[in-house]
Formats: C-alpha cells, structure tokens, sequence
C-alpha cells in the first residue's frame, strides 16, 4: 500500500493503473462463449455476440438450437453460416449475387463481382471494364449425330437410334423442339435399359459418356415430315419422321349426280366415273364401286394397288388394296366430287358389294341385291348400298329402294 508522503508515491499511481488494465485484458481474455452451436435454446431469432479471444462469433436462435451466423478470427478470417473459417471468407452454401446497382468500373472497384441481369451471367470489374465471367467447358459433343427415320407409318410414334454423347468435359445442357411433340431421354447404356432421366420434354443435363433418345410423332399425312430439333450444349441436330412419299396414289371421288336404281349397269357407270374425272382435269382410268355378280365386281376387275387409296384432297381412305377390303377404311366417305366439293347432301352410295369386294347377293335375286343389275328404278326393288357415316359399313349397308337417289363411288386403277 502507498502511504501519504512515501518517497515513493509518484510510482505508486502508474503502478495501480498498470495492475488495474492488465488484470481487465486478462479476465476479457479469458471471458468463455456464452452459447456454442447446436447448443439448445427455445426463443426463435433471439441472437447472441461473444468474444472468446481468438474468435468474435454471432449466434441466432431457429427455436430450438443456436445457429452460427458469423464467425471472425484473428486471423482476419470471416466465416458465414460457418465456424473456424478456413479462407479470408468461407462461405458454407450458396451465394447468391443480385443485379447490379451501377456501380462504375475503375480501379477501385478492381475485383468486385456484379450479376447482369439482362445477359445472366456474372462478370468482374478489371479495373477499367466489366467482363464476363466464362468457365472454362468444353459442351460442343463429338460426333453427335441422330440418323433420320424414312418409310415410317402415318400417326406413329417413332424412337430414334440411342447416341452416345462424347469428349464433353462438363454437365452439358440438353433441351428439344419442333412438332408435334418431341420428346427425349438420357440413358447409362447403350440400350437404354438403365435409364437416367426418363422421357420428357423439359431440359435436363446430360454428362459425358451418356446415352441420349429421341422420340416423336410422324405425320397423319403420307409424304409429311416431322422434326424434332435437338440441342446438345452448342451442338444441334435434327430428327426427321418421314412418312412414305406415295406420289403414285389412287384417288377416289363420289359422282357430282346422284342416280336412281336404273343408271345402266357396271359399264355404263364406269363411264360415268370417266366422264367427271376428266372433267375435273384428273388423269387416269376409273372404275365405279357397283356389282352384279361374281364376274362384274371389284374383287374380280380392280387393280389391286399396293399403294394408298385417297380422297381427291388428299386423306387417305385405305393403305392399299388389302387395307380396302378389310372390314374398315381410314376415314369414312367424306362425299367429296371429283373437282375437290364436298356434296350437302347425306344420301349414300349405291354399290351392291360387300366389305370383302365381292358381289352382295344375299337376296338371292338382283331385283334385290341390285336393282336388277342396275336396271330398274321400281320402287318395289332393292338395291344395296354404302352407308356414308361409317368406317365398318361404307360398302354394304343397306337395300335401298330403287327408286331413290344415290351416289357412285370412283376408284382410279
């Protein structure tokens, strides 16, 4: 203790200050965290500072334990959502930068990143100008190539070959278009038994020695082509669905007159089939739908094309001869004349054949299986007719009076 008058009391004064700071520092030094991480607490957002020394954290609580917000060391070291920060900032997650607040670009600001909000990408002050900030990848795949689909079936949903997507040194974005429904997949093999991502539209990525799959839709049209347009990080290709190029179809009409029972027989509607083709500028020879007997039917005097019947507008009825007499067509008869009209009317065709092509000669007679061979409009008599509604019936329907008035098919052979 310093007493009044000692000689030495002007040390004394120093000395106590000295002894008072040191002791402060060293129980400030000393102090301990008051709460640690995941150490329990209840009230949620209540936050917490503490000092151990080496470390100057900031704590929240998220209602049941204490989360680290921030923790800075001596180091000069700042760690966000993390603790002992390995980094001058360590960050443990995403960092989200937003748009840019036009800041300049100069030498004090050398270093700051910003996000461009217009073109999407991050870029970085040099010290003079903003540039863009570009990963080093190589996305452009080797050999990518998907072979085309030809000959294909109308309405038909069509895969493509499986590729393999080669010499891409990161995840590489993979995205589809076109009509009428593209569709891809990515695979682990090379047939697709260990699918990745399953069939979609939506873009996905794609990594390198994976496999990927096309599938579309062709035409309803023959001689139609589909695209799908594949997009393989700076990489692009085609998918073409090409349905068969019938250049070389039969076309088929209904007559623009209707005809009642007594129009002549099968020759004389040939004729007549004839005469409305060429005056609507068709070439070729055509044959009227009619039967008499097991001589004088389609069965026994069409050419049996191989290739599609169709509408003069082009819709196809039947794929081919067998496809015609099947039991069913395509479409039902769309009452279309020879110059591309559709008639108003809703009376049907008279044929006197059967599904198969064969004569109708269910009566037993042809005063009612065809008006007598098509010979007598009597009202008494029958013929057969088509019913113009359906696809199943479009030949052989009903037996209509002779006395009514109906069209005639037209075949071209």
């Amino acid at each position: 203790m310093c007493m009044a008058f000692n000689p030495l009391q002007f040390f004394c004064r120093p000395v106590a200050a000295f002894l008072f700071l040191f002791f402060t520092v060293t129980l400030l030094s000393q102090t301990t965290l008051a709460v640690t991480e995941g150490e329990a607490c209840s009230v949620t957002g209540q936050t917490s500072m503490d000092n151990n020394g080496n470390t100057f954290s900031t704590f929240i609580c998220d209602g049941a334990n204490w989360v680290i917000l921030t923790q800075g060391t001596t180091s000069g070291y700042l760690g966000i959502n993390k603790s002992s920060p390995e980094a001058p900032l360590d960050v443990a997650g995403e960092i989200k930068v937003g748009a840019s607040t036009g800041i300049l670009c100069n030498s004090s600001n050398e270093g700051t990143l910003r996000f461009d909000s217009t073109t999407k990408v991050l870029e970085i002050c040099t010290g003079a100008t903003w540039d863009s900030l570009n990963l080093s990848c190589d996305n452009s795949p080797s050999g990518f190539d998907i072979p085309n689909t030809t000959g294909a079936s109308t309405s038909t949903s069509y895969p493509s070959s499986i590729v393999q997507i080669t010499d891409i040194s990161c995840p590489t974005l993979v995205s589809i278009s076109g009509s009428p429904a593209p569709e891809f997949r990515i695979c682990n093999d090379a047939t697709c038994s260990n699918v990745a991502v399953a069939y979609g539209s939506t873009s996905q990525n794609i990594t390198n020695g994976q496999y990927i799959q096309v599938r579309n839709t062709s035409d309803s049209a023959d001689g139609k082509v589909t695209t799908a347009t594949l997009n393989v990080g700076s990489a692009v290709d085609n998918y073409n669905i090409s349905t068969t190029d019938n250049a070389t179809y039969k076309r088929v009409f209904i007559t623009s007159n209707r005809y009642r029972g007594n129009f002549g027989g099968v020759t004389a509607a040939d004729n007549i089939c004839m005469s409305e083709a060429s005056a609507a500028g068709l070439s070729g020879t055509y044959y009227a739908w009619v039967a008499t007997d097991a001589t004088n039917d389609p069965e026994s005097r069409f050419t049996r094309a191989t290739v599609p019947y169709r509408f003069v507008d082009g819709t196809k009825m039947a794929n081919d001869w067998t496809d015609l007499v099947d039991g069913a067509i395509s479409v039902a008869n769309k009452r279309m004349h020879a110059d591309g009209n559709v008639t108003g009317f809703s009376s049907s065709p008279w044929t006197g054949v059967n599904q198969d092509g064969t004569a109708y000669l269910t009566n037993g007679d042809p005063l009612y299986d065809n008006c007598n061979k098509w010979t007598t409009n009597g009202s008494a008599y029958t013929g057969r007719d088509g019913a113009n509604n359906t696809t199943g019936t479009w030949s052989s329907a009903n037996d209509e009076q002779c006395d009514q008035q109906n069209w005639l098919y037209c075949f071209e052979q």
